[in-house]
């Protein structure tokens, strides 16, 4: 696979991670900290992400 499309995959793959973080958050299920810390984030940028997001 060419450098260009496993680029797109992970990104993919990464934005889907981000947004079932988000709705564990959402749910309650997980807390803002433990889904920062998966998303490899700071709490505070995982904040600006839920924020902005549309999930």
């Amino acid at each position: 696979m060419c450098n260009l499309s496993q680029g797109i995959k992970e990104e993919s793959f990464n934005e889907g991670k981000i947004r079932t973080l988000i709705e564990l958050v959402r749910k309650g299920r997980l807390s803002v900290e433990e889904a920062a810390e998966e998303a490899n984030m700071t709490v505070e940028q995982f904040k600006k992400v839920m924020e902005n997001s549309p999930t």
